[in-house]
């Protein structure tokens, strides 16, 4: 079961393909009689049988019938998105995957999501360079979208997708600077969606875990911070109304890293929450053997004159390894 949002009610996703199954299966017997009338009602007939056998996770047969609706109508919209996904699906006919989302990116030359779609497909068939190029396509064409309208979260959340998807066609690639640079990019996009989207904290977190990632995988030259949305519940000791951030740091296994926070204004007070306390202003984290600690940084403002918006700059120090590392985050208090 899943809960479902809007309704605050469980959701029983079986029996809902289930019902789904069962009425398809009806479309298609009702379709049947009719099936050779015109090559739409043949596409829909063999997208139908797809879409029934790919609800079943039987694939090369799913694939089969969409090539069969494809060739009713060859820029069947739907026929094509289904080889996209049971291709996916099954892990293979990777060419099959690249000819579609080619074919859906020809038919959608100002597409977003068709060029980030047909940059997956190289991805997966590890032609990263046509990955990365189909990614630098769709980084333009969102942002030719956004600069006719600058004010629209949706178009800066497309910008973002594109940023995402690019620095993980580049590491994909083994080119982490280039991916670095991206999930950057990824994360400054992010902050500009307004916090009430979804996205807004999901490409925060999803870029701050890809850059730990790459310092995870890269030669360990020192430390890094990143910081994203806190989405946790709250600590012992966390504070009601504080802005809150979860604090993902990367350094030297086994190794204790200290904390201090620099550039706050009068009138802020910013702590590091762990599981079981809050340390006001300084803190000492142990690094454990996987080389990446996560805890919870708030800051709170204690004195109502001083200004809604600040800048904290949070400094660490890695006694062992002898590095540093800084991050700056600006945050706006909500009355």
């Amino acid at each position: 079961n899943q809960s479902d949002p809007a309704k605050g009610k469980a959701v029983d996703l079986l029996a809902t393909r289930a019902a789904e199954s069962a009425l398809r299966a009806r479309a298609i017997e009702a379709l049947a009689p009719a099936a050779d009338a015109d090559p739409w009602q043949t596409a829909l007939a063999y997208v139908l049988r797809g879409d029934q056998a790919a609800g079943q996770e039987r694939w090369s047969e799913a694939i089969a019938e969409y090539h069969a609706a494809l060739r009713a109508s060859p820029d069947d919209f739907d026929a094509l998105d289904g080889i996209m996904f049971a291709t996916a699906e099954w892990g293979q006919d990777h060419r099959d995957r690249i000819d579609a989302a080619a074919r859906l990116a020809a038919l959608a030359p100002g597409s977003v999501d068709a060029q980030i779609d047909l940059g997956a497909a190289y991805q997966s068939a590890k032609a990263y360079p046509k990955a990365i190029a189909a990614a630098r396509r769709a980084n333009l064409l969102a942002m030719e979208a956004y600069r006719a309208k600058p004010s629209d979260p949706v178009r800066i959340r497309a910008v973002a997708a594109t940023h995402l998807f690019w620095g993980r066609a580049y590491a994909a690639a083994g080119e982490q600077a280039q991916a670095r640079a991206q999930f950057q990019q990824l994360l400054s996009w992010a902050h500009r969606i307004p916090p009430s989207n979804s996205r807004h904290a999901m490409y925060i977190e999803e870029g701050s875990e890809a850059l730990a990632a790459l310092n995870l995988g890269a030669p360990r030259r020192g430390i890094s911070l990143t910081l994203a949305p806190w989405t946790g519940p709250e600590l012992p000791g966390s504070v009601p109304g504080a802005i809150k951030y979860r604090l993902l740091m990367t350094g030297t296994p086994n190794s204790t890293m200290a904390l201090r926070v620099g550039a706050l204004p009068a009138g802020w007070i910013a702590s590091f929450c762990t599981g079981r306390l809050c340390s006001p202003f300084r803190a000492q984290v142990s690094i454990p053997q996987g080389g990446v600690a996560s805890i919870e940084f708030q800051v709170l403002r204690n004195d109502r004159p001083r200004p809604d918006r600040a800048t904290v700059r949070i400094e660490a120090s890695d006694g062992g390894a002898g590095t540093h590392a800084t991050t700056v985050v600006d945050f706006t208090h909500e009355s």
